[in-house]
């Protein structure tokens, strides 16, 4: 028996239509979970996964299964596509404001508490965990930070990932969400 995963892979290139098709039936509710745990909106999270299929379907020649695995890129083009449309609602919801009012919208639409993620960075090592606060909770720029800290961008960029993996560590025993799935 051929795993689904080799399985997609090879629709990918030699059936699109069939490989939407096992793509939709055997990653949708994961998609659905990560777009919903960012717009925390159903109806708008099952659109993003609808736009992740399309890319999917547009882009399926660009997919290096050598680069990452197939769910891995799935769940970027889901996340990406999410964050876009988060970006769109508060770009929205500023120019619908009305006399000269300036209102800020909801920076609760994604809450990093609900996930622990303050509490995870202060447990890394702490040259990794200062880069992370600032790049990811506090959104400064690999030149922001390697100017706040006096360092080379290329030592962000390392701290970065080395400490992305060690919160990757932390948070792999995690259980992960998945919407409209009984509990055993």
């Amino acid at each position: 028996m051929i795993p689904i995963e080799t399985q997609i892979r090879n629709f990918l290139v030699t059936d699109i239509n069939k490989a939407i098709k096992l793509l939709y039936q055997h990653y949708y509710y994961a998609l659905f979970a990560v777009a919903n745990q960012i717009l925390n909106d159903e109806e708008k999270s099952k659109d993003v996964v609808q736009e992740t299929f399309i890319v999917v379907w547009l882009n399926a020649n660009n997919y290096d299964f050598k680069k990452s695995k197939l769910y891995t890129w799935l769940r970027t083009i889901a996340k990406n596509k999410a964050i876009d449309n988060l970006r769109y609602q508060k770009t929205y919801n500023y120019q619908r404001l009305n006399d000269n009012i300036y209102l800020k919208p909801s920076d609760s639409v994604f809450n990093t508490d609900v996930i622990g993620l303050a509490d995870n960075v202060a447990k890394l090592t702490p040259k990794y965990g200062t880069v992370i606060e600032d790049a990811f909770l506090k959104e400064y720029t690999r030149l922001e930070i390697a100017k706040r800290k006096n360092i080379p961008v290329s030592t962000v960029k390392s701290r970065v990932k080395i400490g992305l993996r060690e919160l990757r560590e932390i948070y792999i025993d995690k259980p992960f969400f998945v919407p409209n799935q009984k509990k055993p």
